[in-house]
């Protein structure tokens, strides 16, 4: 049967990266940050915000990458290496095309988003 199995299900690796939507802060700004609560430095945790995932442009992106990513897991089996999971050989070509669909939405996700980006990337 090991046979029959490899025959119908191919390995497909996720390309998915994350972005951050926050930053570490160097240590004079946590300095800075922890004078105006009149706190030590060592017990108060800082990042800055990068970008707003409350934006509804930013939220579009995310919405399509989590169909992305809930159709991926529905379709194919985990795999014991990160990344990787096995997708039936019948289903590749339905997968394929609907990644394709999915590739277009998330195109025009991120042409929306581009013209309000600027408007709340922070600084590094």
């Amino acid at each position: 049967m090991p046979t029959e199995c490899g025959r119908r299900w191919r390995p497909r690796r996720s390309a998915s990266h994350g972005s951050a939507s926050a930053s570490p802060c160097s240590a004079a700004q946590k300095a800075q940050a922890a004078d105006s609560f009149s706190a030590e430095a060592k017990f108060l945790s800082a990042a800055k915000k990068l970008l707003d995932t409350q934006h509804p442009a930013y939220q579009a992106v995310t919405a399509v990458r989590g169909q992305i990513v809930q159709h991926w897991k529905s379709l194919t089996l985990p795999y014991p290496e990160p990344g990787l999971r096995l997708i039936r050989q019948d289903d590749l070509a339905p997968f394929d095309q609907q990644l394709g669909r999915f590739r277009e939405d998330l195109q025009s996700a991120v042409c929306a988003l581009e013209p309000v980006i600027d408007l709340f990337v922070g600084c590094c």
